[in-house]
């Protein structure tokens, strides 16, 4: 089976790792940090998306400016909206920087074998 990559498969895969590229050096997403947000947010760094986005949404219900629920904290409620942010953030840099990796490795393999 023959696979064809042209000039504007390379284009994309150069634009995607640039992309995110951009997106990482941008943010200061240092290990400390990132635990940081992983605390932030009562849980562990292994925990699983589902985990990370009900423990997200469990805190911005109790410190919602709008809460009724007594906690209502603005501040705690930014520092809890930036942890998943950069959590967030920190997911999609290295899935874009694994794709465009990948996708330059495709695209050499298939220009190496012919």
């Amino acid at each position: 089976m023959r696979h064809s990559c042209t000039a504007s498969t390379v284009r994309v895969c150069r634009r995607l790792l640039h992309v995110s590229v951009r997106m990482c050096v941008g943010k200061s997403l240092t290990s400390e940090s990132v635990t940081q947000c992983y605390t932030i947010l009562n849980v562990s760094a292994a925990c699983s998306n589902d985990e990370l986005r009900d423990a997200y949404l469990s805190l911005v219900k109790k410190y919602h400016p709008d809460s009724i629920s007594g906690h209502a904290d603005a501040d705690m409620f930014a520092q809890v909206e930036d942890a998943y942010r950069r959590i967030l953030v920190g997911m999609l840099c290295v899935l874009l920087c694994a794709l465009a990796n990948w996708l330059m490795c495709c695209y050499s393999t298939v220009h190496d074998a012919s």
